[in-house]
């Protein structure tokens, strides 16, 4: 049983939804963040989803089917960004060990030109991305969607010299190289990114993801990204984590970045302390970003961190002209 189931629900019914309390000086977006019926049987979901509103198909629907329902952390990318992992965790205040989703997708990006050069990485491969933090494993799962056929994918990684396997009826690609990621074949369209360093083949979470009913994780993950088109990226994880600007661990975190106003942000990040919300959202706020550039500093002097017990909510909307700091160098 996780330590703290009680409050994970009470993180995901106070959810904002997207525009809900926005305005140009404060953003408000966000949304919760558990499981897609398979879109060929989207009007019978698996018994013990209970999903309101539209069910997700397309890309969601093909990713989120395949989010462990024991999941503690789960991060969906919805289209194509330059935002820098390092910066967006330093900006909105994100625990290191939750942080580890949104890098370890960028690291797998990263593999993935090298492997298909970087034009063909785009060529085989869709934008969206789910990841995921299974309870059991060590690291981060990446499920991506195939842009090429499968068959000229596996090309590709046959050239890389990586090879094939059997398990359970799937295709695994072992890695002879330093790419540190076995890739599965889910179906024609969907891979898996599982880090080398999980015992056997890793593939635990995945089955689970396909024969055990959904999460609730999953559901309002799956409510989120339908209800919001402008949707960048949605970060969900529970801890307890360790803070470098707390005093106190967080025991929730999410965050909710959206398009604002063409290639402007508008973030949402809420994070449950395991002590007085107002102590922590007074040392969110005295943040003075030593080390950091200047124009890195103006951003942290800008976002707004205020207690709502049992939550601190941080809100920051920033102008297309703005976001430099937060633009991945090339």
């Amino acid at each position: 049983m996780r330590l703290i189931s009680r409050s994970c629900a009470l993180f995901l019914a106070l959810a904002i939804g997207p525009g809900c309390g926005a305005n140009d000086n404060s953003a408000g977006s966000g949304s919760a963040v558990a499981k897609a019926p398979d879109p060929a049987s989207a009007a019978t979901p698996k018994d013990g989803a209970e999903v309101a509103g539209a069910v997700a198909v397309g890309a969601p629907g093909k990713l989120l089917r395949w989010l462990d329902p024991e999941a503690v952390g789960a991060t969906w990318v919805g289209r194509v960004h330059d935002l820098d992992a390092d910066a967006l965790t330093t900006l909105y205040a994100i625990p290191p060990r939750a942080a580890r989703m949104l890098r370890d997708a960028e690291f797998v990006d990263e593999g993935l030109s090298i492997i298909f050069g970087e034009e063909g990485k785009k060529e085989m491969l869709r934008p969206e991305l789910l990841a995921m933090q299974p309870a059991v494993a060590r690291g981060t799962y990446v499920l991506r969607l195939l842009a090429a056929p499968r068959s000229a994918v596996e090309a590709a990684l046959a050239e890389y010299e990586m090879e094939e396997s059997k398990i359970e009826g799937y295709a695994l690609w072992e890695p002879t190289g330093a790419f540190p990621w076995r890739i599965l074949f889910l179906d024609e369209e969907t891979v898996a990114f599982i880090p080398t360093l999980e015992m056997g083949s890793g593939i635990g979470p995945l089955t689970a993801a396909r024969d055990l009913p959904a999460s609730t994780l999953e559901g309002e993950l799956q409510k989120a990204i339908v209800g919001d088109p402008e949707l960048i990226l949605d970060l969900y994880a529970e801890g307890p984590f360790l803070h470098m600007d707390l005093s106190a661990n967080v025991g929730v975190v999410r965050l909710s970045l959206r398009r604002w106003r063409g290639s402007g942000l508008d973030a949402t990040v809420l994070l449950q302390p395991l002590d007085d919300p107002a102590t922590a959202a007074a040392e969110l706020e005295a943040r003075d970003g030593v080390g950091e550039t200047d124009a890195m500093r103006g951003l942290l002097d800008r976002i707004a961190f205020s207690a709502e017990p049992p939550v601190v909510i941080g809100r920051l909307q920033i102008p297309a002209e703005d976001r430099g700091p937060l633009r991945r160098l090339p």
